[in-house]
């Protein structure tokens, strides 16, 4: 697996209410992403909405 520490630059981003636990947290203009459901290796998020205007930032989730 490879991961990258780049953030995602773009407007709100809104969980899914679907069962996967995913946790969205805003402080100024970064948002946190937290919780998900593992799979094996693999940790799902889900949302609704992903929109980030381009001065905001999520990191990448792990």
């Amino acid at each position: 697996m490879v991961l990258w520490a780049v953030p995602a630059y773009g407007q709100s981003i809104i969980a899914a209410p679907d069962g996967t636990q995913t946790q969205v947290n805003q402080t100024g203009d970064d948002y946190a992403i937290t919780g998900g459901t593992s799979a094996g290796d693999n940790l799902f998020h889900s949302f609704n909405d992903f929109n980030l205007l381009e001065w905001k930032k999520a990191p990448p989730f792990c």
